[in-house]
């Protein structure tokens, strides 16, 4: 088999398993960082929406039973991963390179951010 078959094969079998994973998520949007906001250790942080992320046009991050507005998505510092997110949005940000942000709705109704793609195949 040649290389290029093996790869269109295995891109048909990442976007596949991309898509299943989309259907466990409350959103999937695809966009530019247009800003981020970051809430210092003031009060109820780090559980204050800590880090959030809007994306240009400010396209709703997930959609179900949203409390307020859903132009935006968080992830608290405490959080596993939260440096990593954090690092890879601000770099988005910082080149202009596209991002597809995947959320849940937490229990206060809000878009919580699970997942994070940096410049996706689609």
């Amino acid at each position: 088999m040649n290389f290029k078959k093996v790869a269109k094969i295995a891109s048909v079998v990442l976007a596949l398993l991309s898509f299943q994973a989309a259907f466990a998520w409350d959103g999937s949007v695809v966009g530019t960082v247009l800003q981020f906001d970051v809430v210092t250790a003031v009060g109820d942080a780090p559980h204050n929406y800590a880090f959030r992320v809007y994306l240009t046009g400010r396209p709703a991050m997930c959609t179900g039973n949203v409390n307020g507005d859903n132009s935006w998505a968080y992830i608290n510092s405490d959080e596993a991963n939260y440096n990593t997110l954090v690092a890879a949005i601000m770099m988005a940000r910082s080149t202009d390179t596209r991002v597809r942000i995947y959320s849940k709705i937490d229990s206060g109704g809000y878009c919580h951010l699970g997942y994070v793609m940096v410049n996706p195949p689609y």
